[in-house]
């Protein structure tokens, strides 16, 4: 369903950290149309302390209008945008009708990224802001603010979107004739334990959706007509573990206390786990996707995350033992991430973020 006028107003910047200036420069041209209340503009140094700063970009994505990109070969080498803002980023454009402004800072390979290139940029490659003289610079921020201005004035709300994958209408039709032929339901304790895959493997974004229409699970931005696991979770062990007699997995209640920066630490925390034998026992692991994401929900709880109020609340997102396959295959300083603030998973780089760990067994 499309936003109402009122709701799409927002201006969401995306930029690298590296190329702050231009930002600085962008967020003056754009002074006067916030002033006067045309716009909400929001860039990440919105994001106060303590914040849970990855849920708030993907609510400010999702209200976008419009999105401005600031692209030069950093952003383009960020895993965080590339993975974690472009997605549902390209999603609103394609579903709300939000309009992706790129706008070239320097030379990159912009015109070689499919996803981006698509998208007219307000100057031409051939012509970054860092080559251009500061007048022409000027007009760019001039331009970029007029084409903001013309996207608020436009009604077209009322577009439908289709789905881009008809077999999950058919999956999900199928699910209902099951339900209406199956006999009434026993107790979850008394069902066959649905398992999930343990070996760790590199897995694309296009590899997880179809698992996650396979499994039915719930996703915000990759499949949110997914149900969720049907967990029957129960504490155990003086509330130090959460037992899940639907799949058999016996999770750590809470997890690590800080979040890691590379693998090193992460195996290292759960070698200590297994030192300690906690709750009695020594094979104590990373969890796969597939396992992390059976204990997503399709709504929030009271702490607003995507997860049973069971678990622990301070392990917003955990990393998974899958390492994310991108274009150039799998990575090794990136692996797939469950984020229960955000309702979804994605891709996360270690020396930008930094990741929490809640084991399984």
């Amino acid at each position: 369903m499309a936003s109402s006028q009122s709701e799409r107003k927002h201006v969401f910047i995306s930029y690298s950290h590296v190329d702050a200036e231009w930002l600085r420069r962008l967020k003056v041209h754009l002074k006067p149309l916030e002033r006067e209340g045309a716009i909400d503009l929001w860039s990440d140094d919105n994001i106060k302390a303590g914040s849970k700063w990855r849920k708030e970009i993907r609510e400010a994505i999702k209200k976008a209008k419009v999105a401005v990109l600031l692209i030069s070969a950093d952003f383009l080498a960020s895993e965080f945008i590339v993975n974690d803002e472009m997605p549902p980023l390209l999603t609103v454009a394609e579903k709300e009708d939000a309009v992706i402004l790129p706008v070239i800072v320097s030379p990159c390979m912009f015109e070689q990224t499919e996803s981006l290139s698509k998208f007219q940029a307000v100057n031409p490659p051939t012509k970054p802001l860092i080559g251009i003289s500061k007048a022409e610079q000027e007009e760019v921020f001039v331009n970029v603010v007029k084409v903001i201005v013309n996207s608020l004035r436009e009604q077209d709300d009322n577009k439908e979107t289709e789905m881009d994958v008809s077999t999950i209408e058919e999956i999900k039709q199928e699910r209902q004739k099951k339900k209406k032929t199956s006999p009434k339901s026993k107790p979850i304790r008394e069902k066959k334990i649905t398992t999930f895959r343990s070996t760790p493997a590199p897995l694309s974004k296009r590899e997880i959706k179809a698992i996650f229409v396979e499994k039915d699970f719930f996703d915000r931005d990759i499949y949110d007509s997914g149900n969720g696991f049907n967990n029957d979770f129960e504490i155990q062990e003086d509330g130090k573990v959460v037992l899940d007699h639907a799949s058999g997995l016996m999770w750590q209640r809470s997890g690590s206390g800080a979040s890691y920066k590379n693998f090193e630490e992460v195996n290292a925390y759960i070698r200590q786990l297994n030192s300690k034998s906690l709750a009695g026992y020594s094979d104590w692991r990373l969890p796969t996707l597939e396992e992390a994401m059976s204990l997503m929900k399709s709504t929030e709880n009271k702490d607003e995350l995507y997860i049973d109020a069971k678990f622990d609340e301070e392990q917003e997102w955990i990393i998974t033992s899958d390492p994310y396959k991108g274009f150039f295959g799998p990575s090794a300083s990136s692996a797939w991430v469950v984020d229960f603030g955000n309702g979804s998973c994605g891709s996360n780089d270690f020396i930008d973020d930094g990741d929490y760990d809640r084991a399984v067994r």
